[in-house]
Parts: C-alpha cells; sequence; structure tokens
C-alpha cells in the first residue's frame, strides 16, 4: 500500500469512527461488495484497502476516493432523521457490537457454534419488537387488553416452556437431545413439538396488517396466538432449537420486496421525513400489500462439545463472548453440510435439491454462507418488514422510522437510490 492509499485508509478509519462517535451502525458502504456480516466493518476496510495492489480488482486510489465519498454521503443521511429515531439507530449500534466478530480473530458467524448466531437472531427480534411496542403502545395499554381477552386454554407458550416441552417429548421417545450423532430425532421432536401438538402447535395463516397490527412479527405475541409471519416463526423456532441442542438458523428465501410498492393510487405522504429527503423518497413510497415472504430455517450439526439438556434452556451471551473472542482458532466448529431445512410456515422438513428448485436465490448459499450471513440478513428482514406494516397501514411517520433503520443495516437498500439522488429542481 503507496502512502496516497495509507491516507485514504486512514481517512475511511477515522469516517468509520464517526459513526460510531454518532451511534449509527455501519454495516458496509453503499454500493459496494464490503458487507461486514461479521458485524465487524473494520475487518471489511482492512480488507479492502490491503489487497494486493497488483491484483485484478484491486483497490485503486479512485476508487478509494469514490468510497470515501460514499461513506460522508451515507452519514449524512443517516444523520437526517428524528431524535427518536436516532435513539433506535444507537441501540442497533450497541447490538451490532455486542455481537461482532473481533477483527483479530479473523472469524465470521461461520466460525462460532451455530446456536450462536441463532442466539444473535433471537436478539435482534427482541429488539425490534421493543422498538414497535414503544412506538405504537408506549403505554402498554393495547397489549394488556389483548392478554386479558385471550382464553387461558388457548394462550401459547413461551421460548423456555416450548424447549422444557421437547426435552419431555425428546425424553418420552427415547431421544438423547445430547447425541449430536442423531440429528434427525432430534429435529423430528422440535418439530413435532412446534407443529404438530394440539395447543401448541405454530402457523402461518394469511392476515391484513391493517386490522392485525404488528402482532403478526413481534414474538411474543406470535407465540402467544401461536401463528404468526414465516420470519417470526424461523425465529421462534431457531430460539427453541438452541435451547434443546438444535441448530437452526433462519433466512429470508428470497429477496424481500422494497419499500416502494406497486399501487400509483395508494401513496403514503411522508412528511415527517426532513424536507429535503422527503422529497427524494414521497414519490416511491407507496402503500402495496406486499405478502409476508417465505423464509427457511438451515439445520446445522454443532461438532463442539455436548451439552446437557439443562445447559441448553439457558444459554448467555457471556458463552457467545467468550467462543468468538478465542481468537487462535475457530474453537472446533467444522460446517457440516446436512442437507436438511425446515420450512418454518408448516414445519415441513425439506431436502436440498427441493429447496434449490424451490428457492434459487438462497439454494446456491454454502452451509458456510448460510451462517456467516444468517444474523444479519434476519436483521435486514425482520426491519424491512416492520417498514412494510407501517406502510400498508398507511402510519407515515413509522415508515420514516423503519427506512432509516433498513438503511443503516442494509448497504444495498433499493431506498438509497432516492436518498442520495439530487433533490429535484422545481
Amino acid at each position: 500500500m503507496g502512502r496516497p492509499e495509507k491516507a485514504l485508509y486512514a481517512s475511511a478509519q477515522r469516517l468509520l469512527r464517526r459513526f460510531e462517535a454518532e451511534q449509527i451502525p455501519f454495516i458496509g458502504p453503499i454500493g459496494s461488495d464490503l458487507v461486514a456480516w461479521n458485524l465487524n466493518p473494520a475487518t471489511s476496510l482492512t480488507a479492502w484497502f490491503h489487497r494486493d495492489s497488483t491484483a485484478p480488482g484491486s483497490a485503486s486510489l479512485e476508487e478509494g476516493l469514490q468510497l470515501l465519498s460514499r461513506l460522508e454521503s451515507q452519514l449524512a443521511v443517516l444523520k437526517e432523521c428524528e431524535e427518536d429515531t436516532r435513539d433506535a439507530l444507537g441501540d442497533w449500534a450497541d447490538l451490532a457490537q455486542k455481537y461482532q466478530i473481533p477483527p483479530s480473530s479473523h472469524l465470521s458467524f461461520a466460525g462460532v457454534p451455530a446456536y450462536m448466531a441463532a442466539a444473535a437472531c433471537e436478539a435482534g427480534m427482541e429488539l425490534l419488537t421493543e422498538h414497535v411496542l414503544n412506538l405504537t403502545d408506549p403505554l402498554g395499554i393495547y397489549g394488556s387488553l389483548d392478554e386479558e381477552q385471550e382464553d387461558e386454554d388457548e394462550r401459547g407458550l413461551g421460548v423456555e416452556e416450548l424447549a422444557q416441552t421437547v426435552l419431555q417429548r425428546a425424553a418420552a421417545t427415547g431421544i438423547d437431545l445430547t447425541n449430536k450423532s442423531d440429528i434427525s430425532g432430534r429435529l423430528h421432536a422440535l418439530v413435532d413439538v412446534l407443529y404438530r401438538t394440539p395447543k401448541i402447535k405454530l402457523k402461518y395463516e394469511p392476515f391484513e396488517w391493517v386490522y392485525e397490527g404488528l402482532n403478526p412479527l413481534l414474538l411474543p405475541k406470535v407465540l402467544r396466538k401461536r401463528k404468526g409471519t414465516p420470519a417470526a416463526l424461523a425465529v421462534a423456532a431457531a430460539a427453541v432449537g438452541r435451547r434443546v441442542n438444535v441448530s437452526l438458523l433462519p433466512m429470508p428465501a428470497a429477496s424481500i420486496e422494497a419499500g416502494a410498492g406497486q399501487d400509483p393510487d395508494a401513496a403514503i405522504p411522508v412528511e415527517n421525513l426532513p424536507p429535503d429527503l422527503q422529497q427524494r423518497v414521497s414519490s416511491s413510497t407507496q402503500a402495496a400489500a406486499p405478502g409476508p415472504g417465505q423464509w427457511l430455517l438451515k439445520v446445522f450439526a454443532d461438532t463442539s462439545t455436548s451439552r446437557s439438556p439443562e445447559d441448553t434452556l439457558n444459554r448467555s451471551n457471556e458463552e457467545y463472548n467468550s467462543v468468538k473472542g478465542n481468537n487462535n482458532n475457530n474453537n472446533g466448529v467444522e460446517i457440516e453440510d446436512l442437507g436438511l431445512y425446515v420450512d418454518p410456515s408448516n414445519g415441513h422438513i425439506l431436502s436440498s435439491l427441493e429447496i434449490q428448485t424451490k428457492f434459487p436465490a438462497v439454494g446456491h448459499l454454502s452451509p458456510a454462507e448460510w451462517q456467516e450471513q444468517s444474523v444479519l440478513r434476519t436483521w435486514q428482514g425482520l426491519c424491512r418488514i416492520a417498514m412494510q406494516a407501517h406502510q400498508r397501514r398507511g402510519e407515515s411517520d413509522f415508515v420514516a422510522h423503519w427506512m432509516f433503520i433498513c438503511l443503516a443495516l442494509d448497504p444495498s437498500a433499493p431506498e438509497w437510490n432516492r436518498a442520495l439522488a439530487a433533490p429535484e429542481v422545481k
């Protein structure tokens, strides 16, 4: 790396620190392939600037200048949001910091046990749920009314209760959940409880955001009602699975539709956006009725140390941090392609061949790529669905809130094209 490139690299590092100081999550520069799947953008920037200058596709001085310009524009757009949204961005930045892989470890999420990546997916769902409720029901009035109106016999179980039920079912049928070679038995015990047991089984049923609110997306609501979006069902199954030695990682099975709808007569005003950004975005923010989107769960066989069922019920973030902080090796984690997937909408177990045929957008991903990308793609997908739901309900202020979250978590989000477009001259 020559002196000019070193100067550019130093400038990029300073910009990264500005993102951190502003408490804005940074996943990668817009318009580049530098996606920090490990939630640690410093590693991506370092790799990009330290590419062999003689190699094809290496970083050039011109590319470095363009990169800095994009970073400046990216930060400027994200700083335009309202104060409440800035606070929410800070929460997502903290979450990314909490689960990022240290740069010295040279690891991605593919280098830690799959159940730990599942924990990060679950944490993203918990944060999204907290933000949605703070925005839509800050006093908790509607949530309390919903619970009072529920029939006690019809109320579903929580994650921990579901995990206990799976353990009891496995014990009753002679399945040893600590036997890592019996993956099929453990998986079927989980699926039978979550999707086949009366008064427990989870399912997806068509719904309308206008009437249901965001309840079909929120894990606590979904577990109580025992039905929800495929995204929420996927995170629920992964959450139960990681507590019973069944490692499942969620992923959107196709590109989730962009925030802009297709119905030209259903435009939503976005007057709550800053004036210049409002002008650039309003023409593309419409209230189409996108479907909930298909999600999948990939089954992983963690080859790390066996755990007793009791150990799995209260998996802590401290354990996650102890593994990701081991910088000397991959902690004995080997990724074996089991060729098994679960449809979270109905509990059907699918093969690799079926996935490649039905879901080509993700069927080509290797096990390592799936494990590496699952966390960030899950966070991105959940936030985009939240934006779509508010969009369908005509809640433009909430649409603006989630649009900024989507922009921050996804440098390839289609909304960036509008956000960075020059204001129209009238």
